[in-house]
């Protein structure tokens, strides 16, 4: 598992938490658009679909380590 970075050296697990945050934040932002089954274009759509993929992959990194903590 990859931790991530800590420049402020506030430990993993507070890092983890607010990344989870963040990620959650994100994926709630972007799903609309990505999943919905109404009319939006292509590119948008693709966009909004990597955008999500990338936050939940976050979200997904942020839990594992909290487990690992825990």
């Amino acid at each position: 598992m990859e931790m991530f970075q800590d420049e402020f050296h506030i430990g993993q697990a507070k890092v983890a938490k607010i990344r989870l945050v963040m990620a959650t934040k994100e994926m709630a932002d972007h799903h609309m658009d990505a999943f919905d089954r109404g009319y939006v274009t292509p590119e948008w759509r693709a966009m909004k679909r990597r955008l999500f993929a990338a936050a939940r992959k976050q979200h997904d990194r942020a839990t594992a380590i909290l487990e690992g903590i825990t």
